[in-house]
C-alpha cells in the first residue's frame, strides 16, 4: 500500500496547501490523478503573463522524498 492511500490525512493537507497556492492566484489546479501508481496533480502556472502545464508528482517515499 503506497503511502497516499495509508495516510488520508497527509494527503489533504497537500490538497489543502495547493488550494492556498491558487487563492495566490499563480497557480491553478485542474485535476489529482494517479499516475503510474503515484499522485500527481495536473495545473497551470501563470507567471509574466505566460500559463505554463505542470504536473507535481509525489513519489512513493513522500514525504522523506520531495513532489516533483
Amino acid at each position: 500500500m503506497v503511502w497516499w492511500q495509508k495516510d488520508l490525512a497527509r494527503v489533504a493537507s497537500e490538497l489543502e496547501s495547493l488550494d492556498q497556492v491558487t487563492h495566490e492566484g499563480w497557480f491553478t489546479s485542474s485535476r489529482t490523478l494517479v499516475d503510474k501508481g503515484r499522485l500527481a496533480i495536473e495545473g497551470e502556472i501563470t507567471a509574466h503573463g505566460a500559463t505554463y502545464p505542470v504536473r507535481l508528482i509525489y513519489p512513493d517515499h513522500f514525504p522523506l522524498a520531495p513532489a516533483w
